[in-house]
């Protein structure tokens, strides 16, 4: 299962490796390490640091997360303004797309 787009908000686990963690995430890199390294892992995409990226700039969330951050918060007010946010359409059909592939 290959899902690739030109935004990339998701790959195949197997697309990506340690060297990827901006891109991947720390979970995601280190999944794709696992595979590369001849570990049995499940088949799976991951979400990607782009996808998060949208829904931040989506949302208008940026302002949020830096004052929180800058409070010392704890993170409360982030989490309660990302339910509020609606993914973009286009990460939400890459998610689908990848979701319903065999």
């Amino acid at each position: 299962m290959i899902v690739s787009s030109s935004t990339g908000f998701v790959t195949d686990i197997a697309a990506v490796g340690s060297d990827d963690l901006a891109s991947a995430g720390g979970k995601g890199a280190n999944l794709g390490a696992l595979v590369r390294a001849g570990f049995a892992v499940p088949e799976g995409v991951i979400v990607t640091t782009a996808a998060y990226t949208a829904a931040v700039e989506a949302g208008g969330l940026a302002a949020t997360i830096a004052e929180e951050l800058a409070a010392g918060a704890d993170g409360a007010a982030v989490r309660a303004a990302f339910k509020r946010v609606e993914i973009p359409a286009e990460v939400r059909a890459q998610v689908a797309t990848a979701y319903d592939e065999p």
